[in-house]
């Protein structure tokens, strides 16, 4: 027995069309993704940067308000690319929702044209109470106001644990998910999974 499946041309140009967009949003991500680790492969000092600087201490306000502040022991500005890589950064953050943010990493990029922040190494951010989020690679879109990543991410604080193999944060509302998460409190007992 054969099934004959038909596809009305109008459905078959959207599904066409997500498609394309699947696959444009899957490149500009691994774009970015590659262009830091071009950057930090060949270490970010080591590359020739139209301008470097020591004990960069950079304020980006939004209106009045102080959004978010900088601070990196090196810096190195890339000018046709319009990209600032980044060693020994403490950022400070004031989102919408909550209490103020305290991040730091080894190294990192600002995207310039994009608005787009990524920090890789030792990534740490704590909040105001004292929680802190761990993991290997964060990216912040200024635009949006979303911090997210791919790769493993570990929370603590007021006696739970949660891991999660990644995390998506709006600034905005607060609202935070983690994928694949579990959940351990004081003394090693498994919560949630």
């Amino acid at each position: 027995m054969v099934t004959i499946f038909h596809i009305n041309r109008k459905y078959l140009f959207w599904l066409a069309s997500l498609g394309v967009l699947a696959v444009f949003s899957y490149a500009l991500m691994r774009q970015e993704a590659s262009r830091l680790d071009e950057l930090l492969l060949s270490g970010i000092s080591g590359l020739k940067a139209d301008i470097s600087l020591e004990g960069v201490d950079y304020y980006h306000h939004v209106g009045e308000r102080r959004d978010w502040r900088l601070k990196a022991d090196e810096a190195h500005f890339f000018e046709k690319a319009q990209e600032l890589g980044l060693v020994k950064i403490r950022m400070e953050m004031s989102p919408d929702a909550g209490g103020p943010l305290e991040i730091t990493s080894e190294r990192g990029l600002y995207d310039m044209k994009n608005k787009l922040v990524v920090l890789e190494g030792n990534v740490v951010i704590t909040t105001s109470d004292g929680r802190r989020l761990e993991t290997a690679r964060l990216f912040y879109d200024e635009s949006r106001k979303l911090v997210w990543n791919k790769v493993p991410v570990v929370i603590s604080g007021g006696g739970l644990k949660v891991r999660g193999s990644c995390l998506n944060y709006d600034l905005k509302s607060g609202r935070m998910s983690i994928k694949e998460q579990s959940t351990l409190i004081e003394g090693g007992q498994e919560l949630f999974e």
